[in-house]
């Protein structure tokens, strides 16, 4: 058995520019936007006691391919914290805007049947990652990829036009719908192995 017998997939089908570029990331997503869906949800709970909702996403296509970004949306009543909420809120498909006939103005409105973001497991959007450079517990220097301030981008905005576009395979999506959150059937399975909002204590942000 040699190495070529352990290769996985059509090797005459692989993108060697993409691998190349894979290989030279570092095992990170490139920064940049991406073609991306959103695969997973959870609760967290800062060593502040700050509460947050960390999202995972699943890059679709291009030379990061497969890759996983995570990044959380901490939960305040500063301005900053509340607008990211709102976006990634109206991007992932929790939200829609609508226009006051009175004045014009764009208004978000709840989409029905839809409380919390784990109910959006399956979007798809443009995201767009920054690389970070942080220390581990070991004191040695590290880089890692997460999202940018504004982080999530509508496929339809002309900023996502030119990111290559691949296609979600499996099921991701909650046949649950419009349930409670954490009921309904389908939520089971979606963080494969946990719990749909499980309670985690991360180190202080």
């Amino acid at each position: 058995m040699g190495l070529l017998n352990d290769l996985q997939g059509d090797i005459a089908n692989d993108n060697a520019d993409e691998i190349e570029a894979r290989a030279a990331s570092g095992g990170i997503a490139a920064e940049g936007l991406h073609h991306a869906v959103l695969t997973g949800f959870r609760e967290v709970t800062a060593n502040s006691g700050s509460r947050g909702r960390e999202l995972t996403f699943k890059i679709l296509a291009g030379p990061s391919k497969g890759m996983e970004v995570k990044d959380t949306l901490w939960t305040s009543d500063k301005e900053f914290a509340q607008t990211r909420m709102k976006i990634f809120a109206h991007r992932l498909g929790l939200l829609v805007k609508v226009q006051d006939p009175a004045t014009g103005v764009k208004r978000y409105k709840p989409v029905e049947g839809k409380t919390e973001l784990l109910h959006c497991i399956g979007a798809q959007v443009a995201i767009e990652v920054q690389h970070e450079e942080y220390e581990t517990k070991a004191g040695k220097k590290a880089q890692g990829a997460r999202l940018t301030g504004e982080g999530v981008i509508e496929l339809s905005d002309k900023r996502a036009a030119a990111i290559p576009r691949g296609a979600v395979t499996g099921t991701t999506v909650p046949s649950g719908g419009g349930g409670a959150l954490g009921t309904g059937a389908g939520v089971a399975g979606v963080m494969a192995g946990a719990g749909a909002a499980r309670q985690q204590t991360f180190d202080d942000v």
